[in-house]
């Protein structure tokens, strides 16, 4: 009698700890986007996802699939990305302005949006790389609530996934002019000592 109350016992504790894996089969992990801005005076853009076996990423109405990485060319590439986040995404919008020169002139542009539908997260949106001599004044004003980013990289992660934005850093004029002084500068003195 004993015995067959522990086994029911035993048995019931096992029953109880296995539920939740009957219950949840899918774990929500984190899925990665990223938007490396490469040339940005050319207007090249590589879209990729982080590799996460849940996600899988758009771009241009082609799928890339988990892992994959568009190069983009043209201006206004689209994208989206799906993934398994348990309703936890937070609805939501933004543009961003990305400026190297001190916020008055863009060199691209971030346009999202994310939503959920109660277990799959998206976020869609578009990339701009190149305009028509529009200043950051003139974009923002246009675009309310958009947010400048005076520099290189930025985030805007959402519940189960890490998005973000990254360019090389480009050399204003005034550093290559005076990495250019430095360069004649030293040309000039290993021509006197050779004279």
């Amino acid at each position: 009698m004993k015995t067959s109350m522990s086994l029911r016992g035993s048995f019931l504790r096992t029953a109880l700890f296995a539920l939740p894996l009957v219950i949840l089969p899918f774990t929500a992990g984190a899925a990665s986007l990223s938007i490396n801005d490469n040339t940005p005076s050319a207007g090249q853009a590589t879209i990729c996802d982080g590799g996460d076996s849940s996600a899988d990423l758009i771009v241009d109405s082609v799928d890339w699939g988990s892992g994959g990485c568009a190069q983009v060319v043209s201006n206004g590439a689209t994208f989206s990305e799906t993934w398994i986040d348990l309703g936890a995404v937070t609805p939501s919008s933004g543009t961003l302005f990305f400026s190297a020169d001190g916020g008055s002139t863009a060199y691209s542009e971030v346009q999202y949006t994310y939503s959920t539908s109660g277990g799959t997260g998206q976020i869609s949106g578009i990339l701009l790389t190149s305009f028509a001599d529009d200043t950051i004044a003139d974009l923002t004003s246009a675009n309310p609530g958009s947010t400048v980013i005076d520099g290189f990289s930025t985030s805007f992660d959402n519940a189960y996934i890490t998005a973000g934005y990254s360019s090389p850093s480009t050399p204003e004029p005034s550093t290559l002019l005076l990495a250019g002084c430095g360069i004649i500068g030293v040309i000039t003195r290993f021509r006197k000592r050779s004279a």
